[in-house]
């Protein structure tokens, strides 16, 4: 592993690399739970001292994944080297927020598979951070799962690559529709999470599906896929204002205390709503244009 002093967050305070540090070096369960307790404190700590929000997530990302697969818990679980879970979703994209569930799979001998893993999920309830065991069955893991992972293990056929894209659109974020007299309807409900990133990382896990690469965060995958043609220079502009704006408002409404439920427009302060309502509106007008252009 690399050391702090040449890490993307090597300017930041000492506390948080030192967590950095730490991570994969747990000598037990207790000291990893510990870690993963704090990380969230020291989370809110950044946030408060305006620390770069993306750094922070891969901050983040790494520490949980290198406590979760440290020796100790590897040790606790009993798991080898062809038996061992596979962390996925936003963690092994790199990019998660303290409030999105770690997700996991299970890899054996060269097969990845759904699997309850009680050292996981009984550490992570311990530490109070949110987690989803897996419900996917060995057909879907493919489907949405695989590209989350540092290196896919089966290309995508173009018709699982096309389920991304649909999905994305299915859940384009509705707009922040002007009530009487052209202002906001206050009464509308949104949802950060499902109206703007989640769409917007499935659009990029279908545009660089085919693209190899060692970097997974969504913005990467953007400019990836717009230097490949796969999506137009608006397009990747859109989305990836989107995705910026979206974890802006997730991260401060999570620093609030705000965040596990859906809000009505009301329940953002005016700079809040007038982000989130520019950010639906352009991210949803990328989603029609993509849908039209590929989609038919």
């Amino acid at each position: 592993m690399a050391s702090s002093a040449s890490s993307p967050w090597q300017e930041f305070h000492p506390s948080l690399r030192d967590l950095a540090d730490l991570a994969p070096r747990c000598h037990d369960v207790p000291t990893a739970r510990g870690v993963l307790a704090e990380s969230h404190e020291l989370f809110r700590n950044a946030i408060a001292h305006e620390e770069d929000p993306f750094l922070l997530t891969a901050w983040y990302s790494h520490v949980v994944r290198e406590a979760l697969l440290s020796p100790a818990v590897q040790h606790a679980g009993g798991w080898t080297s062809s038996s061992h879970p596979v962390l996925t979703g936003a963690v092994g994209r790199g990019e998660a927020l303290p409030d999105s569930p770690i997700e996991w799979l299970w890899w054996e001998e060269g097969t990845l598979r759904p699997d309850e893993t009680d050292t996981l999920s009984g550490l992570l309830e311990e530490a109070g951070l949110p987690y989803r065991e897996s419900t996917l069955t060995p057909r879907t893991i493919i489907d949405v799962s695989e590209e989350d992972l540092g290196t896919p293990v089966h290309p995508l056929s173009d018709e699982q690559r096309i389920s991304l894209l649909r999905h994305a659109v299915e859940h384009t974020p509705p707009a922040v529709h002007a009530a009487d007299g052209g202002l906001p309807d206050l009464s509308a409900s949104l949802h950060i999470r499902d109206h703007l990133l989640v769409p917007i990382v499935h659009v990029a896990q279908w545009a660089t599906a085919t693209t190899p690469g060692s970097e997974h965060t969504t913005l990467h995958r953007l400019e990836v896929a717009r230097d490949a043609g796969a999506l137009t220079d608006a397009e990747q502009s859109a989305l990836s204002q989107g995705f910026r704006s979206g974890v802006r408002l997730q991260l401060q409404r999570w620093s609030d205390r705000v965040y596990d439920s859906d809000v009505s427009v009301a329940d953002l302060p005016a700079l809040q709503r007038s982000e989130y309502g520019a950010a639906a509106r352009e991210v949803a007008q990328a989603l029609h244009a993509l849908s039209s252009r590929i989609l038919g």
